[in-house]
């Protein structure tokens, strides 16, 4: 027996996760004094008397801006707004809504957004179009902080259960969709403990499905930002905002890039397709108007049970150009009489992934082929067809390739050499 030294080359490549910014409605229930309305554009050129919704932030705005605030600076309630119009760079366009959304202006809302995106060269991360909303009235969760249900513990009724305070306790903060996710906004006060303790087990399904997106851009989920520690590739996130993975081949899993390209293989995830599929139905659970649970009742037993046997309607998914660092859950409610289209259907964003689904035992006569045909119309995301009906345990295959040239261009990859001492007969 003899000992012999192999040498093999160490990479590490430092990145730094992508976003996209988008606009964001900004509410804020703070008495504002009408003096403030002259640092906007356009305050009397309407009779009336109205601000137009896009605004910029020019040299003209913040000279006004300044001004308004050096008067009002001993007003503590306008510090938010000050800080978030402060906040907006130099030149860009902005949202101003001093009127009520409803359905009947929220078309022109949404145009307004579309305007704005494009003039700000930013990816639109949600531009439905008219026939969407001629159908569908959406609502947005996960932008603004948002409790959903009684704030009082001891007039709660949980959602999932049934059952009230003092038969269940409400101790815990439930999150309408998982914390791991990166949801810090979104908290159910609808759900009691024991049935957030149940919903454990679906969560990490759908979380692992999901692991390496979270990783790589970054998610700061339940326990912080998350690193992974595989056989020859070790993501670090300790350092935010800029990850490194490094790469240890040995003799069993030798070196596989070359001057231009490494393929990275993980296969250490692994879920349960139906769980995952469960849990996107428990998040829209959460925060679907109250007035439709009557007729979800065989929805949430089916949720609430260790019960496989509901037959799943089908699942779209795909991927974004934008990142959302925290996810966003967009509920649709259907507003015309079309038995052939679903009374709600969701959309959830989460990293760069978007999923298009439908709520199980709730509508028995709809056209699967009709809706998906709609899809591709309403929404300008690619989706394909999946199936998650699926109870075995599943692998997330992660298998890709990166071009390292751009990397090594930037100084942001590089070799060194470790000594791997390995036996030979």
């Amino acid at each position: 027996m003899k000992t012999k030294k192999q040498k093999y080359r160490q990479g590490i490549i430092d990145f730094i996760p992508f976003s996209i910014h988008t606009c964001a409605f900004e509410f804020m229930n703070i008495s504002i004094p009408n003096s403030f309305l002259s640092t906007f554009q356009s305050m009397f050129r309407q009779k009336n008397n109205k601000i137009h919704l896009t605004q910029i932030a020019d040299n003209e705005f913040k000279r006004r801006l300044t001004t308004f605030v050096d008067y009002y600076k001993n007003n503590y309630r306008l510090a938010p707004l000050f800080k978030f119009l402060n906040s907006i760079p130099e030149n860009e366009y902005f949202f101003v809504l001093p009127i009520q959304i409803d359905g009947n202006n929220l078309t022109h809302i949404l145009e307004c957004y579309k305007e704005i995106c494009k003039k700000n060269h930013y990816k639109v991360a949600y531009s439905p179009n008219e026939s969407l909303l001629n159908s569908y009235l959406p609502f947005i969760f996960g932008k603004d902080r948002c409790y959903i249900g009684e704030r009082d513990k001891e007039k709660r009724i949980c959602r999932f259960c049934g059952k009230s305070y003092p038969q269940v306790t409400f101790k815990k903060v439930a999150h309408a969709f998982s914390e791991n996710l990166g949801n810090k906004k979104v908290i159910n006060c609808e759900e009691c403990d024991s049935c957030n303790m149940s919903f454990s087990k679906m969560e990490q399904s759908f979380s692992n499905l999901l692991a390496i997106n979270l990783i790589l851009f970054q998610i700061k989920g339940k326990e912080g930002f998350r690193d992974y520690k595989g056989q020859s590739i070790n993501i670090d996130n300790s350092n935010v905002g800029v990850g490194r993975i490094t790469l240890m081949p040995n003799e069993k899993t030798p070196e596989y890039w070359n001057e231009s390209f490494i393929n990275l293989k993980i296969d250490d995830f692994k879920y349960i397709p139906r769980l995952a599929y469960k849990c996107l139905v428990k998040f829209a659970l959460s925060v679907v108007e109250k007035n439709y649970l009557s007729s979800l009742s065989k929805t949430i037993e089916w949720v609430c049970s260790d019960c496989y046997s509901a037959q799943l309607p089908p699942l779209w998914i795909a991927t974004t150009e934008s990142l959302n660092e925290e996810p966003i859950l967009i509920i649709f409610y259907r507003k015309i009489e079309e038995d052939k289209l679903p009374r709600i259907f969701v959309k959830f964003h989460t990293t760069n992934m978007s999923f298009l689904y439908l709520i199980p035992l709730m509508d028995e006569t709809i056209d699967f082929d009709f809706f998906e045909t709609n899809i591709s119309t309403w929404f300008n995301e690619k989706y394909s067809k999946t199936n998650f009906t699926s109870c075995e345990l599943q692998k997330v295959n992660i298998d890709f390739t990166v071009d390292i040239e751009s990397f090594r261009q930037a100084d942001k990859f590089r070799c060194t050499e470790n000594e791997l001492i390995s036996n030979e007969t």
